[in-house]
C-alpha cells in the first residue's frame, strides 16, 4: 500500500490516466486487506471466531493500528465494532504486546466521524462489559471517553447517564484506593 500511495505522489497532476489506475489498484489493496480482516458480519459466526482468531496474533494487532485509518468509514467502523465485540479476549492477548494502546487516537478519528445510530451501537455493546474492566484498559477507556463525549455532543440517545455518573466514580475508587490524611 505504501508503494502504490508513493507511485500516486510521483505521478504528475497531467497524468490521470496513470493515476486513476493506481488509485483503482489502491482501492483493490484496501478492499483485499479488510476482506482478510473478516469482519463482515456472518450468521454461522465463522467471521467473529476468524477475526479473533487473527486478532490473537501481535502482528495483526499492530497491522490493526497502522490500517484502521486506511479504509472507508464504514469499514473502520465495522472493524472497530468488531474489536469492541471482542475487546476482553483481545485484551487479554495484547496483555504483553501491548500493540491495542496505539488504536486510542484512530478510534477517536473513528467515532468523531461516525453518525448517531453507530454511537448508539457502540455504547450498547460497552454497556454490557464489566465497568471495572472497561476502566482498566488504555483502549476501554479511550473507547468510552470518545463515545461519552460524542453522545453528549449530540443529545442523550435515551442514554441512562445516571448509570455513568453515579457508577464510575465507585469503580474508579474500588480500582484504587484513595489515601486519606
Amino acid at each position: 500500500l505504501g508503494d502504490v500511495d508513493r507511485k500516486i505522489a510521483d505521478v504528475g497532476q497531467d497524468d490521470w490516466d496513470c493515476r486513476d489506475s493506481l488509485l483503482k489498484q489502491r482501492t483493490q489493496l484496501v478492499d483485499k486487506m479488510y476482506s482478510l480482516l473478516s469482519v463482515a458480519s456472518s450468521k454461522n459466526g465463522v467471521d467473529d471466531e476468524r477475526f479473533v482468531q487473527l486478532m490473537s496474533v501481535g502482528k495483526a494487532r499492530k497491522l490493526l493500528c497502522r490500517i484502521l485509518l486506511v479504509f472507508t468509514q464504514e469499514q473502520s467502523q465495522t472493524i472497530l465494532l468488531a474489536v469492541m465485540n471482542f475487546l476482553p479476549v483481545l485484551m487479554k492477548k495484547d496483555a504483553k504486546v501491548q500493540a491495542l494502546v496505539n488504536l486510542c487516537s484512530k478510534v477517536s478519528v473513528v467515532i468523531g466521524k461516525s453518525d448517531k445510530n453507530y454511537r448508539s451501537k457502540c455504547m450498547k455493546v460497552m454497556r454490557k462489559m464489566n465497568l471495572s474492566f472497561l476502566l482498566s484498559h488504555a483502549l476501554s477507556i479511550s473507547i468510552l471517553c470518545d463515545l461519552l463525549e460524542a453522545i453528549k455532543e449530540d443529545g442523550r440517545h435515551g442514554l441512562d447517564w445516571s448509570y455513568y455518573e453515579e457508577e464510575i466514580p465507585l469503580v474508579l475508587t474500588s480500582l484504587v484506593p484513595l489515601e486519606r490524611p
